[in-house]
């Protein structure tokens, strides 16, 4: 038996990927991976909820549509690989999430 892992924990551990992402915009290959799962990573830290990739995405729309890569990450994991996620929005949406995680804590 596996002893349950505390929230905070997991949230620190999210923003610790992120902050090392921020450097790796540029990583065309593992960027929907990248946008996606710091998708899921606000999520968590808000609602304390797992979710799919795409339920996290869908749940980062509906609080800031402006972000344009989770859109372009999630047609490039659902749909077309060769959708290109744009550099600047990865940085945006890591940006983002860094800062709505950090009131969370």
């Amino acid at each position: 038996m596996i002893a349950s892992v505390p929230a905070d924990w997991i949230v620190d551990r999210g923003r610790h990927w992120l902050l090392a992402w921020r450097s790796l915009t540029d990583d065309a290959e593992n960027a929907a991976f990248m946008v996606l799962i710091a998708c899921r990573i606000w999520r968590f830290a808000v609602e304390n909820v797992h979710c799919s990739k795409a339920q996290a995405a869908g749940w980062v729309l509906n609080r800031n549509p402006s972000l344009t890569a989770v859109r372009q990450a999630v047609q490039q994991y659902e749909h077309d690989p060769a959708i290109v996620v744009d550099e600047q929005g990865i940085a945006d949406v890591l940006d983002t999430v860094l800062a709505e995680t950090a009131q969370v804590r």
